[in-house]
């Protein structure tokens, strides 16, 4: 909700110009990971490097993307102290999408704010492929360790991309057909006949087989079952074997039969 996050946003920026303030009159140094944001009185002062008067962060925590879209742009916005030249590195990191598969990783990526600038654009090379994929995402952070002549936000310092697909469940290959039927009807049965149940669901369970986690659970389930049959059927069979082959014995062909499977002599059944 972009009323809820314009609120967190205000509250992050009022707690660090409390900060900021106590650190100036102090002269103490900012802790590691401490949020700044600079006020008129705080640079009215000396001019010294201080970098924790300068900050760099992400200027949202959630980003939304169309598969469709060559890259994902994420500003990056510098406040405090825009007389300075800072430095920032970032890299990518994987959440339900994988790299090289819907998006082209970044390991050390370098963003570099002249003096003046306050705004700049992280871009990720997003991947269209011809596969359905549910909303899948992907984070970018900005690595503290490296920033030069600023410090990061206390929160805005990592980033969540969130990728919309803009393909056809369960593929491509039935889109036109699925449109047209769509344009004509809402019964989602008319729709299966019209494009044919048979290659809809070929195409399904390829596209199940597709992700590793489901085509290795599917596998996992068959041979489980395939087990639990197996020992119902060999049960059934001997169930069945052993009650045909005492209804045609006598009582007494069973007692020799038993003596001699257990070995310890004669069973006396009454």
């Amino acid at each position: 909700d972009s009323g809820d996050v314009g609120n967190s946003m205000t509250d992050a920026t009022e707690d660090s110009l409390a900060q900021v303030a106590s650190i100036s009159a102090s002269g103490e140094t900012a802790p590691p990971g401490a949020a700044a944001v600079v006020t008129d009185e705080v640079l009215a002062g000396p001019a010294v490097e201080r970098p924790e008067l300068t900050l760099i962060q992400f200027a949202a925590a959630e980003f939304y993307c169309n598969e469709g879209d060559s890259c994902a742009d994420l500003p990056v916005m510098r406040f405090g102290d825009l007389e300075r030249t800072s430095r920032v590195y970032y890299s990518t990191f994987d959440g339900t999408a994988a790299a090289g598969e819907s998006y082209v990783p970044t390991t050390e990526g370098e963003l570099i704010f002249w003096p003046g600038e306050w705004e700049k654009l992280i871009r990720v090379q997003l991947i269209d492929d011809d596969l359905w994929h549910p909303l899948v995402d992907f984070s970018v952070e900005l690595d503290r360790s490296k920033t030069e002549g600023a410090m990061l936000g206390k929160h805005l310092w990592k980033a969540l991309v969130h990728v919309i697909d803009n393909d056809t469940f369960p593929s491509n290959r039935f889109s036109d057909g699925i449109q047209d039927a769509l344009s004509t009807t809402v019964d989602l049965h008319s729709v299966r006949l019209a494009v044919g149940e048979f290659g809809l669901f070929t195409d399904f369970c390829r596209l199940m087989c597709s992700d590793p986690l489901v085509y290795s659970g599917v596998c996992k389930s068959l041979m489980v079952d395939l087990a639990h049959n197996f020992y119902m059927v060999q049960r059934l069979l001997l169930q069945v074997i052993v009650v045909d082959w005492v209804l045609r014995h006598p009582i007494h062909d069973i007692d020799i039969v038993l003596m001699e499977l257990s070995g310890i002599g004669a069973l006396n059944l009454f």
